[in-house]
């Protein structure tokens, strides 16, 4: 018969569920695994030899995915550079994934993810610590009502989420309008990943 599979993909975790009912829930530590963007497969992956090829065919009746949290990375949708000087980093952030960066003032990096419905977030970016980093970063959060601009120190503390604040935004497509934008003001600035947590 037919039967529901679900996972939840949480930052750090993936819970399973099998009929509605939590099946068991994964360890997925971000300092530990690629947190690359998740792919939905309607297949079944043979692993331990011999395979059977024969038996029912399966049958798929829907499939639904949602976004809880947007999470926008380098090199996905909804990111984009300014400045000519961007370059691939050897140095990791969120999720092992791959860095860009600039050390040319002005340079800027922008996180548009678009938003599947209007509301508030809170709004979060990734800071990676580095001896050479920009000490004055200049981040800003523009939504349709305005921008607000505050500057962080890449150079002190530690790695991880810096929270920006609570915003509102309304539902759209991505574009610069609605965005965080990290511009590089003086030494080197890594670009990696932007959060946003749709507050109920």
């Amino acid at each position: 018969g037919l039967h529901t599979y679900g996972a939840d993909w949480r930052e750090g975790a993936i819970d399973f569920y099998f009929d509605g009912v939590k099946y068991c829930t994964r360890s997925y530590p971000t300092n530990t695994y690629r947190q690359d963007p998740i792919n939905i497969w309607l297949t079944a992956l043979a692993y331990i030899a011999p395979v059977d090829t024969g038996g029912t065919a399966q049958i798929y009746d829907n499939v639904r995915f949602y976004k809880r949290d947007q999470y926008v990375m380098n090199g996905r949708y909804g990111y984009s550079e300014s400045g000519a000087d961007w370059a691939d980093s050897t140095i990791t952030g969120f999720g092992l994934m791959p860095q860009r960066y600039s050390c040319t003032a002005g340079d800027a990096a922008v996180f548009a993810p678009g938003f599947n419905q209007s509301g508030n977030y809170q709004v979060y970016i990734y800071k990676v610590v580095h001896p050479n980093a920009d000490t004055q970063a200049e981040i800003t959060v523009r939504t349709t009502s305005g921008t607000q601009t505050s500057t962080l120190n890449f150079r002190t503390g530690s790695s991880g989420w810096v929270d920006l604040g609570q915003y509102y935004f309304n539902q759209a497509s991505s574009a610069a309008g609605q965005s965080v934008t990290n511009t590089v003001h003086s030494g080197c600035q890594r670009a990696g990943a932007v959060k946003f947590v749709r507050i109920p």
